[in-house]
C-alpha cells in the first residue's frame, strides 16, 4: 500500500500551533544553574493533538486517534502517549506504533521509540537510531539502541476524541516514558507518532497523527508539458506587395482654361488594396503532447533478506555462505482429530544481526498469519550465537521463550555482525486440535531488524 504525505496540506494554524507547542524542542541550555526549554515555552501538564485525518481514517489496528506530550520530566525525560482506536486485536496480529525524533533540525527522523502489543498487557519497547532521510519513518541505516532506558505500557482509557470511534469513548493508550539520553539527549525534538505494519519501523506508515497519510495512486502534480504558447508561425508568410500599383486614371496636363480649373482632378485610389492575411493560419496544437505521468513516484526498496528457515542438519557456515537449503514445509498426521506426528521433527531459524560491543538482546516474534491455529513451536537445545566467521560465542548465550516470543541475550567482544541460530521443536504442536483449514503459515521475525522475516507452512500429509 503506497502512502503519500502531505504536510503542506495541514492547515497553517495547525502547523504553527503544533510546532510551537506540541512539537517540543527539547534543547536545553544551562544558565544560572537552571535548565530551560529553547525556545522558552511555558511547561504544560499535557499538550494533545487529535489525528489530523479525522475519525476512522485507517482500518483496524492501524488507526491512531490522538498524541499527547507531557514535558514535566525535562530535562531528562519526556512523557509521550498515543491512542489506538482498537482496544485489542485478534489472532496473532499486533498493534505497532513509534514516536519519531529529530536531533539535527532538518525535519527528518534520527531516532524512534516503538511500542508493540497484542492484547494490551504484554508490551515490547524498542528504540532505534535511524538514517535521517525521511520525515515519517526510521529509514536505513537502522540500528537497535542497546539496553535503552525508555519504556512503554498500555491501558484502556476513556480518551477517544472522536464520537464515531470504534469503541468510543474508549481507546487503547500507549504511555511511554522517553529517556532523552536514548534519543539524542538535549537535541531531540518530537516530530510525530505513526503506526506501522509488521513491526517494521522503516516501512510505509499506516497512519500518522500529524502528517496526513493518503492511500491511493499518487495524483500527479501537473508535470509541466512542453506546450507552445501560441507561437504563430504561418506556413506561407504573406508578402505585402499590392497587386496593382495605384495609378491615377488621367494625369492632368498643366494647361489651364480661362477659368483656371483643371478638367480632370485625379483620384488617387488604388484598384486593389493588398490584404495582409497569411494564407495558412497556424494551428496551436503541439504534435507530441507528453503524457502527464508523475516522474517522482517513490518505490520503497525492500531490505535484503538476512534470515532463513533451514533443516536441522544446517550449520552456521552453510547459512553464512548462502549454501544452506531452505525448509518451507512441515507435514503432520492427524489421529482422532489431534495432530499425532510432525516431520521433520526440528528446524532452525537463522538470522544475521548487528551487535554492539558488550551485552545485546534480540527478540524473535513467532506469528501465525493464517489465524486458524494457536499453538507455537517451542525452542529446543542446540541453539547458539556465532561470530561472522562462525565461531561459537563464549560465555554461551541465553535463550528464553514466553509464548510466541523468544529472547536471545549474549555478550559481544566487539561491535559487528553476529549470527543467531535458534532450534525449534516441530513436535511441540503434537496433541493440539487439527487446524481447519488444514494448512497453517508461521512467520519468524527479529523485531527491529529489516529483512528478518522468514516463514514456513505446517501442512497435513
Amino acid at each position: 500500500m503506497r502512502v503519500t504525505h502531505q504536510w503542506s496540506k495541514l492547515p497553517a494554524l495547525g502547523r504553527v500551533l503544533f510546532v510551537s507547542a506540541l512539537l517540543l524542542t527539547l534543547s536545553m541550555a544551562a544558565f544560572g544553574g537552571t535548565r530551560q526549554l529553547t525556545p522558552n515555552v511555558a511547561h504544560a501538564a499535557q499538550v494533545c493533538t487529535v489525528d489530523t485525518a479525522g475519525a476512522n481514517d485507517e482500518p483496524g489496528q492501524k488507526d491512531l486517534t490522538r498524541l499527547c506530550v507531557d514535558d514535566g520530566g525535562l530535562p531528562t525525560s519526556l512523557s509521550v502517549t498515543w491512542n489506538w482506536d482498537e482496544l485489542s486485536v485478534s489472532g496473532n496480529n499486533t498493534l505497532d506504533a513509534c514516536s519519531l525524533y529529530d536531533t539535527d533540525n532538518d525535519g527528518n527522523v534520527d531516532f524512534s521509540v516503538c511500542a508493540t502489543t497484542k492484547n494490551g498487557t504484554i508490551v515490547t519497547t524498542t528504540v532505534y537510531s535511524c538514517g535521517d532521510g525521511r520525515v515519517d519513518r526510521c529509514d536505513n541505516p537502522i540500528a537497535l539502541v542497546p539496553s535503552p532506558s525508555s519504556s512503554c505500557s498500555t491501558s484502556v482509557q476513556n480518551t477517544d476524541p472522536f464520537p464515531a470511534g470504534t469503541a468510543a469513548p474508549q481507546d487503547l493508550v500507549a504511555s511511554c516514558s522517553v529517556i532523552l539520553a536514548d534519543v539524542g539527549a538535549s537535541a531531540a525534538k518530537l516530530l510525530d507518532v505513526c503506526s506501522y505494519p509488521s513491526q517494521e519501523p522503516n516501512s510505509d506508515p499506516s497512519d500518522c497523527v500529524i502528517i496526513v497519510t493518503q492511500h491511493a495512486t499518487p495524483t500527479p502534480t501537473d508535470t509541466p508539458t512542453n506546450t507552445p504558447t501560441d507561437t504563430a508561425t504561418p506556413t506561407d508568410t504573406p508578402t505585402n506587395t499590392p497587386t496593382d500599383t495605384a495609378t491615377p486614371t488621367d494625369t492632368p496636363t498643366n494647361t489651364p482654361t480661362d477659368t483656371a480649373t483643371p478638367t480632370d482632378t485625379p483620384t488617387n485610389t488604388p484598384t486593389d488594396t493588398p490584404t495582409n492575411t497569411p494564407t495558412n493560419t497556424p494551428t496551436n496544437t503541439p504534435t507530441n503532447t507528453p503524457t502527464n505521468t508523475p516522474t517522482n513516484t517513490p518505490t520503497p526498496t525492500p531490505p535484503p533478506q538476512i534470515s532463513q528457515i533451514a533443516p536441522t542438519g544446517t550449520n552456521c557456515t552453510q547459512f553464512a555462505t548462502g549454501t544452506a537449503a531452505t525448509l518451507s514445509t512441515l507435514q503432520y498426521s492427524v489421529k482422532s482429530g489431534k495432530i499425532s506426528q510432525v516431520s521433520p521433527g526440528v528446524f532452525f531459524y537463522w538470522i544475521k544481526v548487528t551487535a554492539t560491543a558488550g551485552s545485546n538482546t534480540f527478540t524473535i516474534d513467532q506469528n501465525i498469519t493464517t489465524g486458524n491455529f494457536s499453538t507455537f513451536f517451542s525452542t529446543a537445545s542446540g541453539s547458539n550465537v556465532f561470530t561472522s566467521s562462525c565461531t561459537a560465542l563464549k560465555p554461551a548465550p541465553t535463550f528464553t521463550q514466553s509464548g510466541d516470543i523468544t529472547t536471545v541475550t549474549f555478550t559481544a567482544s566487539s561491535a559487528g555482525t553476529y549470527i543467531i541460530g535458534i532450534k525449534y521443536d516441530a513436535t511441540s504442536v503434537k496433541g493440539a486440535t487439527a487446524p481447519s483449514p488444514t494448512t497453517v503459515h508461521y512467520t519468524f521475525t527479529t523485531i527491529g531488524v529489516p529483512g528478518s522475516t522468514s516463514g514456513l507452512d505446517l501442512q497435513k500429509k
